[in-house]
Formats: structure tokens, sequence, C-alpha cells
């Protein structure tokens, strides 16, 4: 089920929307900073460096983000001493609280998915989602096309 979180981090899935509860959520925050807080409660604190690369945003973006979750008091912001050019955000109490809440409400849903398949459904079910994400992650295809395979050729060179 850990792979199945993953996934909808990573990908930028809606799960919320699946569940009334979890939706609830993005009336609190966006959807970009719910997915900010549970990679920050799922891995701890995190370089705004780092931040960006796990969700995949230019820090321009993560800027904004943790601007508006610093200010309802979710993450606080600090420049390690070891180099004070490098910023690092981590959960607030009440940010954590909130990371910690939306975690259990997915993992309960996560837990419903789990109940309702056989090991064997489980299992194809997270490698059929997981194929999914990457194909839709693949450059646009036409309809017809296929993936070709690479054709090698020989080119003449004159000596």
């Amino acid at each position: 089920m850990q792979q199945l979180l993953e996934l909808f981090l990573q990908n930028g899935l809606r799960p919320f929307q699946l569940d009334a509860e979890l939706a609830a959520y993005e009336k609190i925050v966006t959807h970009s900073e719910l997915i900010t807080l549970l990679i920050l409660e799922l891995k701890g604190p995190r370089t705004m460096s780092d931040l960006a690369h796990d969700l995949g945003s230019p820090h321009s973006t993560l800027t904004s983000i943790t601007n508006r979750l610093t200010r309802r008091g979710f993450v606080q912001r600090e420049r390690l001493a070891k180099d004070r050019r490098v910023i690092e955000v981590q959960l607030t109490d009440a940010g954590g609280a909130l990371a910690r809440d939306i975690r259990q409400r997915i993992e309960l849903m996560l837990l419903k998915v789990e109940n309702a398949l056989t090991p064997q459904e489980l299992q194809q079910f997270i490698t059929l989602a997981i194929k999914v994400a990457q194909a839709v992650q693949q450059p646009d295809v036409k309809k017809g096309q296929q993936d070709q395979p690479t054709q090698l050729r020989s080119i003449p060179i004159e000596e």
C-alpha cells in the first residue's frame, strides 16, 4: 500500500476526490500544499531544493506554496547553520497534526481497497496503476501510432 501512496504523491494523482472526507481537506489547503505537507510528514525536514525535486515543481512555485503554508502556521523555514544559503522546510506541530490526519484518512481509504481485493488482485492493481501513471507521463502519441523500435541505418561516409 506504501507503493500506492507514493504513486499518488509522486504523480499528482487525486485520491482525495474519491473520498468525501479527504476532499474536505482541499478546502483547508490546496492540492499542492496538501502534497507538500504529506511529503514533509513522510520524509521529514527537506531543503527547498529537495522538496522542489520531490514535487517536480520549480523553486518559484515551491516558494509560493511554502509562503502560504508558513503564513497559516503549517510549516517553518530555517537557514541551515552550515550553509546559510540553504533553506530547510519542516512541519510545525499544527502542520504535522494536519498531515497525520490526512495520511491516516488516505491509509483508511487504501485499506478499503486492500480489503476489497484478493492479494493477487491487489498486486495486479498496483502494477497496473504504476503502468498507467508511467504511460500518461509519456509524450503524446497520435491515435493509431505505436512505439516504433529505433531503426539503425548505415550512412555512407566519403573518404
